[in-house]
């Protein structure tokens, strides 16, 4: 121990007197240049920046150690510890009560959504529901009684019931044919008088027409009509020349272009007529047309002839209407005498609907039945595993919801030695995906967001790291305290992690890929800037101002003029300036 202390005095008194003689040089060189002229001056200047470039020789280089800069992923991480919770679980209660016949899970257990947990003593209900089958049988045979009374008497009233709203159907429908036809026959056929009557007067006349030739006023009225038609088609055969143009020229549309060409064949079609009229009436009637015009009044005559005779169908369409009316009236009459037949049956019926109301309250009361021997089988009402079990056989349980078994409801259980007061017998917690709550510090809450990475262990699994991600992040501090709850969810498949489980959480607060990494060491103040030396080709160490980051470990990123691979200098920065040499021992 002498030695030690002895060595260890020794380097720090070497250390010392080398910082006092770097003081008192430092000191000598001030004092010299003030009384020296300015051409001296500049003279040591020019032989101390050669000697700075010169290389030193080793014996004077100062011994320093250094690491490289390396490129990692830098995370700024936060270490927090939680419990792992359930994140859904159900206290399993019994809808009935009764005293417990056999368990069939153990805390633990993993169990599905409907697998049965509990089952109760279903005796008593099994012979109820015996009872209840009976009745229900008794039921049935008053029922088939009663509808064997009402039966053969029901089924022909209902069946003259129907035949006779049938034959008033036909009867009405065939009353509404002939009402129908009746009234076209009397509008066509006095339609049909007028139109033939008007056609055989215009056919006359247009042969008297004929026969007397066309009138000087007439041909100069035809002769108007046909200027008129001529301007118009000649101003318009020029409009669809100028719009074809347009429309080549893209000024209107093809659409306007057919609509005016259209418009154009129309009166096109008009001057035609015009013209072919007028050539008529010049020329005078040829036999021919006179011929013609004699043909078209005979062929009106006999037309009208035609028309009149047809007048006299309507009396007979009159006397089918009167036929049809006869007929509906004595089918109603049918229908009234079934209808009150039916009113007759009535009575007998509401036996059997009493009878049937019988059958279905048996029924009822055995599907009641079977419904609670169903609750004796408690089920699980989720997938998971049971955490907790608190029913063993022969206990006796009370209901939460249906009524418990007679002679055994609440109160008596609450009378009963050894009878379970507990509100849930199992309980199954769902462990898929788990919950860790921590608390986070009001310093560092500020960091923690939303779907941020986690990384999860446990003191229970060594070596085994689970991957999470924040969940929720509660808005306000604990009462009382100075930190916040912070909930991981981690997926948890294989349900390795259990509910109270000792957690240890890393959350990822940020991550930077590609960070230059140095070791701590390596980083110093200096005049109230963040420095490094980084050792150069030439052997010495250059000073560089940078920036810090987070830390990782033993290291820290590094922002600023730094390189990955470059040698920081991690030992020995203490004493060193801007390019002083170095001799650099790795480390």
């Amino acid at each position: 121990m002498n030695r030690r202390a002895l060595a260890i005095a020794g380097g720090l008194l070497a250390a010392v007197v080398l910082v006092v003689a770097i003081l008192w040089g430092s000191r000598r060189a001030s004092d010299g240049l003030a009384g020296t002229s300015r051409p001296e001056m500049a003279a040591n200047a020019r032989d101390t920046g050669a000697a700075s470039a010169a290389p030193a020789s080793p014996s004077k280089r100062l011994q320093v150690e250094a690491a490289p800069a390396t490129l990692e992923t830098a995370e700024k991480t936060l270490q927090v510890t939680g419990t792992v919770e359930a994140r859904l679980g159900q206290d399993v209660t019994p809808e009935l009560g009764g005293r417990v016949t056999k368990v069939f899970v153990d805390e633990g257990d993993f169990v599905r959504k409907g697998a049965t947990l509990v089952q109760l003593d279903d005796d008593i209900y099994r012979a109820q529901l015996r009872q209840a089958e009976g009745a229900l049988k008794a039921a049935q045979a008053q029922l088939r009684q009663a509808q064997h009374g009402t039966t053969l008497t029901d089924d022909e009233t209902q069946a003259k019931i129907a035949q006779a709203r049938a034959q008033v159907d036909a009867a009405q429908s065939q009353l509404a044919k002939a009402r129908t036809a009746a009234l076209l026959q009397d509008e066509t056929g006095e339609s049909q008088i007028e139109q033939a009557q008007a056609g055989l007067e215009g056919a006359e006349a247009q042969l008297k027409e004929i026969k007397r030739g066309a009138r000087e006023q007439e041909l100069r009225r035809a002769e108007a009509t046909v200027d008129q038609a001529r301007a118009v088609v000649d101003k318009m055969e020029k409009g669809v020349e100028q719009r074809r143009r347009l429309v080549q020229a893209g000024a209107i549309s093809l659409e306007e272009f057919i609509t005016y060409l259209t418009e154009y064949r129309v009166r096109k079609s008009q001057y035609d007529s015009a013209k072919q009229a007028l050539d008529l009436l010049e020329e005078g009637a040829t036999a021919e047309q006179i011929a013609a015009a004699e043909a078209q009044v005979r062929a009106a005559r006999e037309l009208l002839k035609q028309a009149v005779s047809r007048r006299a169908q309507t009396d007979i369409r009159r006397r089918e209407i009167e036929a049809a009316e006869a007929q509906v009236t004595q089918v109603k009459e049918t229908l009234a005498i079934a209808l009150a037949n039916a009113r007759q049956v009535q009575v007998r019926e509401e036996d059997v609907e009493a009878a049937q109301g019988a059958v279905q309250q048996a029924q009822a009361q055995i599907d009641l039945i079977r419904l609670r021997i169903d609750k004796t089988a408690i089920r699980a009402p989720l997938t998971g595993v049971v955490s907790e079990r608190n029913v063993e056989p022969g206990d006796l349980v009370g209901s939460t919801s249906m009524a418990a078994l007679p002679g055994i409801g609440a109160a008596s259980l609450a009378r009963t030695p050894g009878a379970s007061t507990r509100s849930g017998l199992i309980r199954i917690v769902d462990i898929s995906s788990v919950d860790i709550q921590a608390k986070v510090s009001e310093k560092s809450i500020s960091e923690v967001t939303l779907g941020q990475s986690a990384n999860v262990r446990v003191d229970a699994i060594p070596g085994r790291t689970f991957t999470g991600r924040v969940s929720e992040v509660d808005v306000e501090s604990l009462p009382g305290q100075r930190s916040f709850y912070v909930t991981v969810r981690v997926l948890n498949p294989a349900s390795l992690l259990r509910p109270g489980m000792f957690a240890r959480v890393s959350l990822i607060l940020r991550r930077v890929q590609d960070a230059v990494m140095v070791p701590t060491d390596a980083i110093v103040r200096r005049d109230g800037r963040t420095v490094l030396y980084v050792v150069g080709a030439d052997g010495a160490a250059h000073e560089r101002a940078v920036q810090t980051g987070i830390e990782k470990g033993a290291k820290t990123q590094i922002v600023g003029d730094v390189r990955p691979g470059e040698l920081v200098v991690v030992a020995g920065q203490d004493l060193l300036r801007d390019r002083v040499a170095v001799r650099v021992n790795r480390q």
